[in-house]
């Protein structure tokens, strides 16, 4: 809540959330607990009915003692295989369901032809999403002008990581057009689209290996020199530079030798190396400081003119010199320059003011307290 420079009220709806999940798992653990521990009481308790029936068949001659003793060691020795049989069955359902998921995804035909876009234009027309029967961008038509600077603003919950995955092709739009050059998305190849569109999201996805293998996901043929170029755009040379393996480095399973900040700075090196018409940042720079938002976009703006970007980002005075565009309930409301925004719009004076009061706030014991009553 603080990175994101939400209010204290944020509390409130934490502690609500927490509560749910409280009732949900209390209510899940009355239903499968007893359950699970008379299970697991019977398979720990088989000494107590193996001897006893074990004796009786030894007393009525159908049973040896030595075949009793071998009776009760193997039985011992089958609780552990059986409780591994237990978890392997959930298991399997859940990768069944993953590989599922996946097999859909490799037998699904990528569009006839070799479409290509003719410009760096990207259009969107009229476009609409919905969520089951809830509508979540309603009838937006917006127009991205090849080299230009935007950043989708507004409350949270207003629609703008949705518009952000529709316009990358992550989408399907439930009503409306994309375009990017004047050819529609759906008909360009996935290998076409990612080529043209880089989109750097909230969660960041990192493979065990080294740091350069990492970055030369997207662009296999990479030169070191184009990696350092990349990662100075991205204000991590100075970093990479400090390890002592450099870009050797390994990086570990999803990232887990990194910080956030450090994982969000890799994954926009890696968009950048791509060299995309479009680039699209879903708060991918919510993990760093101010200062370094700040320089990022500078130096990307500098060295990269004819880059289409388009951010999220929460922190309002990072994308001043943006083309803004304010979103509420899934519509577009305003669109403009800051200064014109500033003078005339309500709701963006609102979280324009908002981001000083709420980045002095911090938590206190009295307040913290009041929020849970």
């Amino acid at each position: 809540m603080k990175a994101f420079q939400q209010s204290a009220q944020a509390f409130h709806l934490l502690h609500q959330r927490l509560n749910a999940y409280q009732t949900l798992v209390a209510s899940f653990t009355r239903r499968a607990v007893p359950g699970w521990s008379v299970f697991v009481v019977l398979l720990n308790a088989n000494l107590f009915i193996l001897l006893p029936l074990g004796l009786w068949r030894v007393q009525q001659g159908n049973l040896t003692l030595v075949q009793l003793i071998l009776a009760i060691v193997l039985g011992s020795g089958l609780l552990k295989p059986l409780l591994r049989v237990t978890f392997l069955s959930s298991m399997l359902g859940e990768m069944f369901s993953g590989v599922g998921r996946i097999t859909a995804l490799l037998h699904n035909q990528a569009p006839s032809g070799a479409a290509q876009p003719g410009s760096g234009l990207l259009e969107m027309k009229d476009v609409s999403f919905n969520f089951g029967q809830s509508t979540v961008i309603n009838a937006v038509s917006l127009t991205f002008a090849p080299g230009n600077f935007y950043a989708l603003i507004g409350p949270s919950g207003a629609g703008k990581s949705t518009i952000a995955w529709l316009l990358s092709g992550l989408l399907p739009t439930s009503h409306g057009s994309l375009t990017l050059g004047g050819v529609p998305l759906a008909d360009l190849s996935d290998e076409t689209r990612a080529r043209h569109i880089a989109v750097v999201s909230q969660d960041i996805f990192l493979l065990q290996g080294t740091l350069a293998d990492n970055l030369r996901l997207g662009a296999e043929d990479a030169t070191d020199e184009a990696l350092w170029q990349a990662l100075r755009l991205a204000q991590a040379e100075a970093w990479v530079r400090t390890l002592p393996q450099g870009l050797e480095s390994p990086v570990g399973e999803r990232g887990v030798t990194l910080s956030g900040g450090e994982r969000q700075r890799i994954a926009i090196t890696r968009a950048l190396l791509v060299n995309p018409a479009v680039l699209i940042l879903d708060e991918a720079t919510a993990f760093a400081d101010a200062v370094t938002e700040r320089r990022f976009y500078q130096t990307l703006r500098s060295e990269r003119p004819d880059t289409t970007v388009l951010t999220i980002a929460h922190r309002l005075y990072a994308v001043q010199q943006a083309e803004l565009i304010l979103l509420e309930n899934g519509q577009v409301t305003a669109q403009a320059r800051h200064e014109e925004l500033l003078a005339h719009n309500a709701t963006y004076q609102a979280l324009w003011h908002s981001q000083f009061t709420l980045a002095q706030w911090h938590i206190r014991e009295q307040e913290a307290s009041h929020v849970a009553d």
